[in-house]
């Protein structure tokens, strides 16, 4: 697998584990930081400054756009828990603190373009799946929840048609390695087959879920060639 591609799953991970935790009446919490041992704490630490570094879009989204998300606080909460818990590491902590402190400084003003941009093109990638920006987080959030009820064979308990096909369009536009995992693309097309099965002969939601069941044939075909 490339660098590009393990990157990528690694934003899709730390984006899901941390929005797991602000979601409201989230009750498909994909993990509880509070329960994590010792050393998933700390890489879970790592994972926020990785985010940071290579995807600071997604620590300035709420201000941009005024939301009643707390991201910025919830890393903090789980920075703080592993001081006052195991009182080590302080470089990393600190420096993870410091960088998310220095948002409060990045002017939105001369930020905004950039962060629009980028949202639209998340956006983009989903197919049209969602069309408001405001959504985007919602999204990022099943990205993960999808990704791990898929490797974990627990499919059974996912039923947000529309989700699956934004998440199917945006793995295989950003990430078509991952059909590379037999499990992963079975799992991936029953879910789609789900979808068509069960909406109506002229919905959008059969339309696009056949659509992107092709794309995901056809990716399949060209990895192999």
């Amino acid at each position: 697998m490339s660098n590009n591609f393990l990157d990528f799953i690694k934003k899709v991970k730390m984006r899901g584990v941390i929005l797991s935790s602000i979601m409201e009446d989230n009750k498909y919490n994909v993990i509880d930081y509070s329960m994590l041992s010792k050393q998933e704490h700390l890489e879970l630490i790592r994972g926020i400054d990785f985010l940071f570094d290579n995807d600071v879009e997604f620590f300035l989204f709420e201000r941009l756009f005024e939301l009643s998300t707390s991201i910025k606080k919830i890393c903090f909460e789980v920075i703080n828990d592993y001081r006052f818990k195991y009182r080590e590491n302080y470089d990393l902590c600190n420096s993870v603190i410091g960088k998310l402190n220095s948002l409060d400084y990045v002017s939105l003003v001369e930020k905004s373009d950039d962060i629009v941009n980028y949202y639209a093109n998340e956006i983009s990638s989903r197919a049209n799946i969602f069309t408001d920006i405001s959504l985007c987080l919602d999204a990022m959030f099943y990205d993960y929840y999808i990704y791990n009820s898929i490797i974990n064979n627990d499919i059974d308990s996912i039923d947000y048609d529309d989700i699956v096909i934004s998440t199917t369009n945006y793995f295989l536009n950003n990430a078509p390695e991952i059909y590379l995992d037999e499990k992963f693309y079975d799992n991936s097309m029953q879910l789609l087959n789900n979808a068509i099965k069960e909406n109506h002969v002229f919905s959008r939601i059969k339309k696009s879920a056949k659509l992107t069941k092709n794309k995901l044939k056809d990716n399949k075909l060209r990895i192999h060639e």
